[in-house]
């Protein structure tokens, strides 16, 4: 097993505050044929019992049954919400489909826990290419608070 693994095992296990640092969506990336079928069986597993952790992992494989995993949960899950912007972010990273961005936006819109709104707010400003990254910012931020949701185009 490649160091990437043994990390990646390391941090499914975790808890507290380690659980919380999520996992290191690079390595993940970097997994062997091998370990990412095992990493997806486990993530797959991880992600249906609710571990939101899970979910941006399983979204950096990028497979057809990651994919399919997430977007079934995305469709069972109440929004607005954390964990379906979680699932919206996720998605939106391995497909780039608009429809999730434009989901994280109205989930920022709508989520009333502040820790959450931070949360939710990182994951909206990593959507933009990083030329627009610091302009996006600003208007996100600008726009989310003053409740009005989603920045114009």
């Amino acid at each position: 097993m490649t160091r990437e693994f043994d990390g990646f095992m390391k941090q499914l296990g975790a808890k507290g505050y380690q659980k919380g640092q999520g996992f290191n969506l690079q390595a993940v990336k970097r997994l062997s044929s091998a370990e990412r079928e095992r990493a997806e069986d486990l993530l797959v597993t991880a992600v249906e019992a609710g571990d939101t952790t899970a979910i941006p992992a399983l979204g950096a494989l990028g497979s057809r049954r990651a994919e399919e995993t997430l977007r079934r949960q995305y469709a069972a899950t109440d929004s607005p919400g954390y964990k379906h912007a979680v699932l919206a972010s996720a998605l939106w990273h391995t497909t780039a489909d608009e429809g999730f961005r434009e989901a994280l936006f109205s989930d920022l819109a709508s989520v009333q826990e502040e820790h959450d709104r931070l949360a939710i707010l990182t994951m909206t400003i990593q959507t933009q290419p990083s030329r627009q990254f610091v302009p996006s910012y600003f208007s996100i931020v600008e726009h989310d608070s003053r409740g009005l949701g989603a920045p114009p185009k």
